[in-house]
């Protein structure tokens, strides 16, 4: 039930910022929605939201392409989209200017939060990893290069004085 006072949340802020367009009498508007990778979360709720729009806003269409947190950013800073989601820290990281952005987003804010996510690392209970430092000499699977996760996952083992590498196959 609180996922869908979010959602309503969510959609409630988008309604609000796409007023402008509907009070100027325009009659068709079309956006653009970065989602996430495929088989994730992201593509099945940027498709309810897109969904929920085209039946809200007469003459709305809604193109809804997977994407990543940080992609989304750029991607909007960039004008390939026009709502991307994307992960808090992502979003601070990139109007700051912080890595792995290369400056200062200008064009991106932070419209809504969805729901809270949670960085998570998951290992085999036989492993005898029981923290981050007992990854050492290990090899990770971090995610897709590029997106949020693997960014975590590089902070999280350089915090625990661990260095962290891409080998690719």
């Amino acid at each position: 039930m609180k996922s869908k006072k979010l959602i309503g949340l969510g959609f409630g802020f988008i309604l609000f910022f796409m007023f402008p367009f509907i009070a100027a009498g325009q009659e068709k508007v079309d956006l653009k929605m970065m989602t996430g990778p495929a088989g994730g979360s992201w593509i099945p709720l940027g498709g309810a939201i897109a969904e929920l729009i085209q039946k809200n806003i007469p003459g709305t269409t809604v193109s809804v392409s997977p994407g990543g947190g940080i992609a989304n950013v750029v991607g909007v800073e960039e004008g390939k989209a026009d709502i991307g989601f994307g992960n808090s820290s992502s979003s601070v990281d990139g109007v700051a200017g912080r890595a792995p952005f290369k400056a200062p987003t200008k064009n991106v804010m932070q419209l809504a939060n969805l729901y809270p996510q949670y960085f998570q690392m998951v290992v085999l209970e036989d492993s005898g990893i029981k923290s981050p430092a007992d990854l050492k000499g290990k090899g990770i699977c971090p995610g897709p290069k590029g997106h949020t996760g693997e960014l975590l996952a590089q902070q999280v083992i350089q915090i625990y004085g661990l260095s962290y590498f891409l080998i690719r196959i």
